[in-house]
């Protein structure tokens, strides 16, 4: 993982400094992991930060709307979701607004652009939006023909969320791959991929396949 990760940042700066590209003409996506809520969540940006050699992100989510006990990297890395890193499952009583009150602190400092949410349902999202003081940008969630949640998505609309290059003011990416329909992770190439990016555009959302999201990782 972390080589992964040092050879990716290497990767974007040699293109900035030899001008293929423009820091700001990039969009560098990066996810807070379970045991990385509350306070450690800003550590964990920067140590990401860091790794990657970058000064900001523009965008970083709450991966999942669960608090797992602290795993310090020095003990394991990736930590995973096993405090024992077998079976172990520990929760800790942080609670989702400590978290996302962090990384508005983020955005303040300037190490991260937009704040993403990423797996909440009705309520998480009801209750997000009665207390950020910096409205979430994006919404990730598992969406396609096999999961439509139209519910929620009429909740999203109306709470108008703020967009990221999205015409009705939302974004719901779709990671997840529908079974025995096709394999998004493999090629985008071929009618049922086809069928199935359309029929997302259709309701006016982003899709995210596998192949999109190699610059996405979970900051530790």
């Amino acid at each position: 993982m972390l080589t992964r990760i040092q050879e990716c940042g290497e990767g974007i700066r040699r293109a900035i400094d030899e001008g293929t590209v423009k820091r700001e003409d990039l969009f560098i996506v990066t996810k807070i992991w379970c045991t990385f809520h509350g306070k450690y969540a800003i550590p964990s940006i920067k140590d990401s930060l860091k790794r990657w050699g970058l000064d900001y992100f523009d965008l970083v989510y709450i991966h999942f709307p669960i608090s797992l006990e602290y795993v310090d990297p020095k003990v394991r890395f990736p930590p995973g979701w096993a405090y024992d890193g077998k079976e172990e499952i520990r929760y800790s009583k942080i609670p989702l607004q400590e978290t996302y009150g962090y990384l508005e602190q983020a955005v303040q400092q300037g190490l991260i652009r937009h704040i993403g949410i990423s797996n909440y349902n009705g309520a998480l999202i009801l209750d997000v939006l009665r207390y950020a003081k910096i409205r979430p940008s994006v919404l990730q969630i598992e969406h396609h023909p096999y999961l439509v949640q139209p519910k929620l998505y009429h909740l999203v609309l109306s709470a108008n969320l703020l967009e990221l290059n999205s015409p009705k003011k939302m974004i719901l990416q779709s990671p997840a791959t529908p079974p025995s329909a096709l394999n998004l992770s493999v090629s985008w190439s071929g009618r049922k991929q086809r069928t199935l990016k359309s029929y997302s555009n259709t309701m006016s959302l982003k899709p995210q396949p596998k192949p999109m999201i190699a610059l996405r990782r979970r900051c530790y």
